[in-house]
């Protein structure tokens, strides 16, 4: 014969499993995982105080080399500054199966063709390629040599500078936008972040 579990220990029980489960529900509703890894507070925090946001609960992908980044599944959403250490990129990151690789990580339909709207449509760019998110510089693996600039590709196809003495002017288009002081220069892809080139100081 089986002893019996007094109803209450098994009220106890059950409510003991039930605040479990809606701790663990609300858990997954409130993590932020990049590139398969959780963020941790100070991540989180550096995050907030970089870009004045963070991100909504959800996962992820994350470029260190170019500082691209995505919901998992999908294509580029945004830009952060490259080198931030939070874990390796995943090929299927995109879940792409175009043939084209940007820095390992496989594009999807709809990036490859934005990517092949930017260098010429009309060829075949399947092939491993790299991009440097600080210079803007775009080759072919195996090759140190930049084949074209992306910032100066985003910049030759703005609109003309505000400004016709060639000093400080400012520049916008449908690929992105920044400016320039004739010392400093930045670029800013769609999405959050931007990168600076030149005499920049602490301005």
């Amino acid at each position: 014969m089986k002893p019996r579990i007094p109803r209450c220990r098994r009220v106890v029980v059950l409510a003991a499993l039930a605040t479990f489960l809606w701790a663990a529900q609300g858990n997954a509703q409130t993590e932020i995982l990049i590139n398969g890894r959780r963020l941790t507070f100070e991540q989180m925090s550096q995050i907030q105080l970089s870009y004045g946001f963070l991100l909504p609960p959800g996962r992820y992908w994350y470029d260190p080399r170019s500082g691209l980044w995505g919901v998992e599944g999908w294509e580029t959403a945004g830009f952060f500054r490259p080198n931030h250490n939070l874990g390796p990129l995943a090929t299927t990151a995109s879940r792409g199966d175009s043939g084209i690789f940007l820095n390992g990580r496989q594009l999807n339909g709809r990036e490859a063709f934005y990517f092949e709207q930017i260098l010429g449509p009309g060829r075949d760019y399947r092939g491993r390629w790299w991009l440097d998110g600080w210079t803007g510089g775009l080759g072919l693996e195996g090759d140190a040599r930049p084949l074209i600039n992306m910032f100066q590709m985003f910049q030759a196809r703005a609109t003309p500078p505000q400004n016709g003495r060639g000093k400080a002017h400012s520049w916008s288009s449908t690929f992105g936008y920044g400016g320039s002081d004739g010392e400093c220069s930045y670029v800013n892809i769609p999405g959050s972040g931007s990168v600076m080139t030149g005499n920049c100081g602490t301005r």
